[in-house]
């Protein structure tokens, strides 16, 4: 007994996300100004080239950090 289940669309769909979300990273990191993302408690959760170079420090030591621990 086998089963047999058809995923070419959400594969297809997966791969239209992904698409979608490294042009907006490229977008994002393109961008001359300071930007940055943040949860509603205010933890880093993503920045820019241009913000990373305003604190000297890369995203990875950012994203999990607040304004206060940064």
């Amino acid at each position: 007994m086998g089963f047999f289940m058809d995923i070419t669309d959400r594969r297809l769909i997966e791969e239209a996300l992904l698409n979608s979300e490294h042009r907006l990273h490229t977008l994002v990191q393109a961008i001359p100004d300071l930007i940055w993302l943040k949860d509603k408690d205010g933890i880093y959760l993503s920045c820019n080239t241009m913000f990373e170079r305003f604190f000297g420090v890369k995203e990875a030591d950012i994203v999990g950090k607040t304004t206060t621990t940064l």
